[in-house]
């Protein structure tokens, strides 16, 4: 009997190695490639090294530490045309030509802005409290996620147009009517959504949103243009700094915790 269970239990780890494709270790210093005998389809593909990583990650730090304040009390931003796919041209961070935007004062920690076009009476009580929501969710994301200043968080108002955020020089900026149309004002007394049976919370949505936000303008700092570069880096933010985000959902959910 103990013979033939060895002999059982060496053939069940044959057939479970054999599932497995054997990968080269990978070195310090270079990439490591297969072939697709060793893993399948006809490509033949590379796996970065660590040093390849380190380095990448070193470029995502970077362009966090290089996001700035904008310390003017106004922002004029020139017309400009990237060369976007056309599925990609109402892309949400391409400003409006010649859009403008003067200082109104500050919600929390972040400054304030608003179009030329808009007067300062926007700054009532309710729209305070929204404000202040808004910021709160941002603050979470910048200081507990990526690491941001606040200084370099800026909130934004306009009454039309398809700006919901934008990096200016390495400032960023976000737009308050958007966190509201979009339905993430915890405060407006929406009803939770229901996603694969399961309900969630408005500010819950808004911090799922707007981490995906943060990382698209961030990408910005390491590629100006909206192509395969800034996909990448948009991309590689997600997945650097997805763990702490979902400390910070699990934290925002639970505060008492």
């Amino acid at each position: 009997m103990a013979e033939a269970a060895k002999a059982i239990e060496a053939a069940a780890t044959a057939a479970t190695s054999a599932k497995k494709p054997i990968l080269p270790a990978p070195t310090n210093n270079q990439a490591v490639t297969f072939t697709a005998s060793q893993v399948s389809g006809p490509q033949t593909l590379t796996v970065p090294s660590p040093a390849t990583q380190r380095l990448l990650e070193q470029s995502l730090r970077n362009a966090i530490v290089n996001c700035r304040p904008h310390n003017k009390s106004n922002l004029r931003g020139e017309p400009t045309v990237s060369q976007v796919p056309k599925a990609l041209t109402d892309s949400y961070c391409e400003r409006i030509p010649a859009q403008s935007l003067k200082e109104a004062g500050a919600v929390g920690d972040l400054k304030f802005y608003i179009h030329e076009e808009c007067n300062e009476h926007i700054m009532t009580d309710e729209n305070q409290e929204s404000m202040a929501r808004f910021a709160s969710l941002l603050t979470i994301l910048a200081q507990n996620v990526f690491g941001l200043r606040l200084a370099t968080m800026h909130v934004m108002y306009d009454t039309k147009g398809q700006t919901i955020a934008f990096n200016h020089e390495g400032s960023l900026f976000f737009n308050w009517r958007y966190y509201v149309s979009l339905g993430h004002d915890e405060g407006a007394g929406l009803a939770d959504k229901r996603v694969q049976g399961r309900s969630i919370k408005a500010r819950d949505e808004g911090l799922i949103y707007w981490f995906f936000a943060i990382a698209h303008e961030l990408a910005h700092n390491l590629a100006p243009n909206h192509d395969s570069k800034h996909e990448y880096y948009m991309s590689s933010f997600c997945e650097q700094f997805l763990p702490a985000f979902m400390a910070a959902m699990a934290s925002s959910s639970n505060p008492t915790v």
